[in-house]
């Protein structure tokens, strides 16, 4: 359907809104929901409150760890 975003121009929307793809804004709109993001190196860049709710780790103990 050529009136429907694909999945790049939402995907690239979504990074200019938010560098992490998107993440930031998902667990905004889903706080309980248990989200974190690891880069190429394996290293966490985003842990949410559900995450810190559901595994017991504060964001500043995981953010930047393996």
């Amino acid at each position: 359907m050529a009136d429907e975003p694909s999945n790049d121009l939402l995907r690239d929307w979504l990074q200019s809104v938010d560098p992490l793809g998107g993440f930031e804004l998902l667990t905004e709109l889903l706080p309980d929901a248990g989200v974190f993001v690891v880069n190429s190196e394996r290293h966490i860049i985003h842990w949410s409150q559900g995450a810190e709710k559901i595994l017991g780790f504060r964001r500043d103990e995981v953010v930047g760890e393996h």
